[in-house]
């Protein structure tokens, strides 16, 4: 397949550095590499695939034009959308409740970019209650930004992310849930997305039910050694400053970028709000393990009896 050539060249000089001295990515490599696995998805039965040259290239640079690891990582990103489905159903920004957690600044990509090149996420749980949501609709809002926005941001594929999490207003009933679907989010934040954490910064923790400790305690279980060790749990916001500038961060977190609120009205809710169309489209692009070749990916990610299992893909 002839890959119409474009240039991907980043624009942020730190981005830049790390695609040319890290990566080894060259216009000849990302031409070759995109007809490589562009090929191969179409010649698998169980994928329907999302092929444009952008989407495929944010893996191509999280596994470092590794094509064996990209392909995993593709498999395993289009199989979960069809293992997790209650993360990707009903998508409508326009839904009165995902609508609602949109338009307060309930998950977002930051506006300004980490000096270490890589973007900064918030997630404000507080904000569930106030619109009546649960886990599952934070989720949805979540996967919905992701796919969206994310996956299509140079400072994600490259650098990487540093996700802050308000974990206040967390409730028993809340922590249960994300129990309740601990494998699967685990599996998702590790393995199905091309966005490396490099750090996630828990805020607020000491305002969260005893079970909490059951959840973090959870997903260290479940992580990677390596993974597990990017948990930071922040005492007060000084620390959190320590890690993620000010002037990156919302006014709520001792920032100046501006409120969750106007953050997410400014740079999100707008894409959101016009991606309808497109979001009901990308439902599409997943896999019917029926139709794989040899084992299902149900017993690969989760082990025959639903357990799971530690991928090794970084």
């Amino acid at each position: 397949m002839a890959v119409e050539e474009h240039d991907f060249t980043p624009k942020n000089p730190t981005l830049q550095k790390i695609v040319r001295e890290e990566l080894n990515e060259t216009q000849t490599r990302i031409n070759e590499s995109l007809e490589h696995i562009k090929e191969w998805l179409l010649k698998q039965p169980h994928i329907t695939p999302r092929l444009d040259d952008k989407f495929l290239i944010g893996f191509l640079r999280t596994s470092k034009y590794s094509l064996e690891a990209t392909k995993s990582k593709l498999d395993t990103y289009f199989s979960f959308r069809s293992l997790a489905p209650e993360f990707f159903r009903d998508r409508d920004p326009y839904d009165i409740k995902l609508k609602g957690l949109l338009e307060s600044g309930t998950y977002f990509p930051t506006p300004e970019s980490h000096p270490d090149g890589s973007r900064v996420s918030v997630t404000v749980v507080s904000n569930l209650q106030k619109h009546d949501c649960g886990i599952i609709d934070i989720i949805r809002i979540t996967t919905m930004v992701n796919d969206r926005i994310c996956i299509y941001d140079d400072h994600l594929t490259i650098a990487g992310a540093h996700a802050v999490l308000d974990v206040e207003g967390c409730t028993i009933a809340l922590a249960t849930q994300v129990l309740q679907l601990a494998n699967k989010l685990a599996l998702g934040i590790q393995n199905a997305y091309p966005i490396r954490i490099k750090h996630f910064h828990l805020i607020n923790v000491d305002k969260t039910p005893p079970i909490f400790q059951m959840v973090l305690k959870t997903f260290r279980t479940l992580f990677r050694d390596k993974m597990a060790q990017r948990i930071l749990i922040h005492d007060n916001l000084e620390s959190l400053h320590k890690c993620v500038p000010k002037n990156i961060l919302p006014n709520e977190y001792g920032g100046d970028a501006g409120t969750c609120a106007e953050i997410s009205a400014q740079y999100i809710l707008p894409i959101m709000l016009k991606s309808k169309e497109w979001l009901q489209d990308d439902a599409q692009y997943k896999s019917d393990e029926s139709k794989r070749v040899g084992q299902s990916k149900n017993n690969d990610m989760f082990g025959i009896e639903g357990s799971f299992k530690k991928l090794e893909i970084d």
